[in-house]
Order: C-alpha cells, then sequence, then structure tokens
C-alpha cells in the first residue's frame, strides 16, 4: 500500500487573468530527467497555467519552474506579475479557452 501524502503545509495561491487559471505553488515540482523521479524544490516559485478543469497529474507534469525563490521582494513580486500578464495573453491559451467553451456547448468528454 502507498502512504499517502501529507499536504497540509502546501502553499500556493489561484489566481485567474483572461480566462487563464494560474495555480503559484511556492514549493514547485520538478521532474529529475535521469531517472523520472518527481522531487520538490523548497522555497522555488512554479507556475501551472490552465484553461477549463484543474488537473492535479497536470499540475505535476506541465508546472513551468520559475527562478523566482522566496522570499519574495517587491521586485520579484513584479517580475511574478509580469510572468502571469505575458502569460494569460498566450495564443495558445486563448486557443484553449475557445476549445473548452466549445466542449462545454456540446458536453463532449
Amino acid at each position: 500500500m502507498v502512504k499517502e501524502y501529507d499536504l497540509r503545509n502546501w502553499q500556493w495561491v489561484c489566481v485567474k487573468r483572461n480566462d487563464v487559471h494560474f495555480l503559484i505553488s511556492l514549493q514547485t515540482f520538478d521532474k529529475d530527467p535521469t531517472t523520472g523521479n518527481f522531487h520538490v524544490l523548497m522555497d522555488r516559485i512554479g507556475i501551472y497555467a490552465y484553461v477549463g478543469e484543474y488537473s492535479p497529474i497536470e499540475a505535476q507534469t506541465k508546472m513551468m519552474i520559475t527562478n523566482i525563490e522566496l522570499p519574495i521582494d517587491d521586485e520579484k513580486m513584479k517580475e511574478l506579475a509580469n510572468m502571469i500578464k505575458d502569460l494569460s495573453e498566450c495564443e495558445i491559451f486563448k486557443l484553449q479557452n475557445k476549445f473548452e467553451k466549445v466542449r462545454s456547448k456540446y458536453q463532449l468528454v
């Protein structure tokens, strides 16, 4: 039996901009390229951007690792805000948003 993870101390912030959801993790996931094992980079900011439904699997596999580390000062906060702004304006998220609207309209699974 696999022991369950204790995520009581996990910290994140969820924001939405231009119909793009962002999970900003204060401890980001990383995958070792040699072993394929997942591990956590403590005090490193990670961003999972998505349109539609949240996926915990994608949150692990598609999280973007930033160079921003805790503690966050005003300069780091501005950099993070600029990242969120620029990501929210990417065409891929606009296309995904259109896709999700069609999927929802026709109740596609």
